[in-house]
């Protein structure tokens, strides 16, 4: 197959991730690449075959894969799937200051299309995808939600000293952690993180190209047997390093793009980072708090809901501020007590409904955006179906015009693979 700039255009990726690998292909030599497989079934020969694929995902020999290679992973025949019981430990990157990348892939044709499972089995220290120090690094999904999917591990997805490098298309649960990203333009795009004791931790990101760290396209949840949530951690947490970011640094910059977060998630998104970029997302009835600020963060065209009380009769928080200078604009609470100092206000324009607490700082009144789904009838405990299925469109005519998220159900966020 060879990779060409019109490759990746078309791919699905959301436009930003389309554009950063096209630059980073800029100046490379764009050669015809090899296509190497991974497969249970193959005698682990040379992976230049399916029939001589590695049959590991550890007998991967990095040292016959090249720039702009892609490597096949077997799922078995679609409708099926494919266990592999050691961890994807990236192997090769490309070197800094050059073009190209290495791709990982779903196997293609009816035969081997299936989901590739990759199992820990519970293991101590077991990562299922562990790339450090690597650069230029793609898994690739073409075009379908949960083709990897990794479970039952210490760590799902852990990403540490590398750059540009991008996740799509997994599904990630039953974790320790489900994915710990750390590094400089680290994406995971498209994916269901869902069932982690901690679901997403993003660790000291940076991005010095166009493409900040962070989720693209995510739906991060807890299933419907968290009746009450496990632990009290955020479905994002968000955490700076040692060294501060410095100004004009590539440093401050994460994002949060198009996700929904929900439902029966205990929180929404915990934030001690500055620069953290929070566009077009759907908070769907954290069990305790769907938002916690504790640096500078951008909050803009997103959809906060909760109802006011939880099942164990306790009030819900819509969003609390605890330091730094935050932006909050274009944005629709519905619910919860807003937890902000006296004294602050955010704008330009904000929608919020049937909240409590410090209200003046996000809007001067309240007023029902008018959602299609009827969410103020919404009782504890209310089901993952019916939070699942929730249409949080506007109505013609809503008041709320102008605010909200992007991403207004579950499904929307899926069909963002399509």
């Amino acid at each position: 197959m060879k990779l060409t700039k019109k490759y990746l255009q078309s791919s699905k990726l959301p436009l930003a991730l389309s554009a950063a690998l096209v630059l980073a292909l800029a100046g490379a030599n764009l050669v015809e690449a090899k296509s190497l497989y991974v497969s249970r079934a193959g005698n682990n020969a040379d992976g230049l075959t399916w029939q001589t694929a590695w049959n590991e995902l550890d007998q991967i020999d990095w040292n016959k894969v090249e720039v702009n290679d892609e490597v096949f992973i077997d799922g078995g025949a679609y409708g099926s799937s494919m266990t592999y019981r050691k961890p994807l430990i990236i192997g090769k990157g490309i070197p800094p200051q050059s073009g190209g990348l290495i791709i990982i892939s779903q196997g293609q044709g009816l035969e081997h299309a299936g989901v590739a499972v990759i199992n820990g089995l519970n293991q101590t220290n077991f990562c299922g995808i562990q790339a450090i120090g690597k650069r230029g690094i793609v898994l690739r999904s073409y075009g379908r939600r949960g083709w990897l999917k990794v479970t039952n591990c210490t760590t799902g997805v852990y990403t540490k000293d590398g750059s540009q490098n991008y996740f799509q298309g997994l599904e990630i649960s039953n974790c320790k952690v489900g994915a710990h990203l750390e590094g400089d333009s680290v994406a995971l795009v498209q994916s269901n993180i869902h069932d982690n004791i901690k679901n997403v931790e993003i660790h000291n990101p940076s991005a010095s190209v166009p493409t900040p760290s962070g989720l693209y396209a995510c739906w991060l949840y807890n299933g419907p047997q968290a009746t009450v949530p496990p632990g009290s951690a955020a479905a994002v947490t968000v955490t700076p390093g040692s060294t501060p970011p410095s100004a004009g640094s590539p440093q401050g910059h994460a994002i949060l793009n198009n996700c929904v977060l929900g439902p029966n998630l205990m929180q929404g998104v915990d934030n001690g980072f500055p620069g953290l970029r929070i566009l077009g997302c759907l908070f769907l009835n954290a069990f305790s708090s769907s938002l916690t600020l504790r640096n500078s963060t951008e909050l803009d065209r997103c959809t906060l809901f909760v109802t006011a009380r939880n099942s164990l009769g306790n009030p819900k928080t819509a969003i609390k501020v605890l330091a730094g200078s935050n932006s909050i604009k274009n944005s629709i609470f519905y619910g919860g007590v807003v937890r902000i100092p006296q004294g602050l206000s955010y704008g330009p324009k904000n929608t919020q409904f049937a909240t409590t607490g410090n209200t003046s700082a996000l809007s001067a009144g309240l007023v029902d955006p008018l959602f299609i789904s009827p969410v103020g009838n919404y009782q504890e405990p209310v089901s993952f179906s019916v939070l699942k299925n929730a249409n949080f469109a506007l109505k013609a005519g809503s008041p709320a015009q102008g605010t909200g998220a992007q991403v207004t159900s579950v499904q929307s966020v899926l069909n963002l693979m399509q």
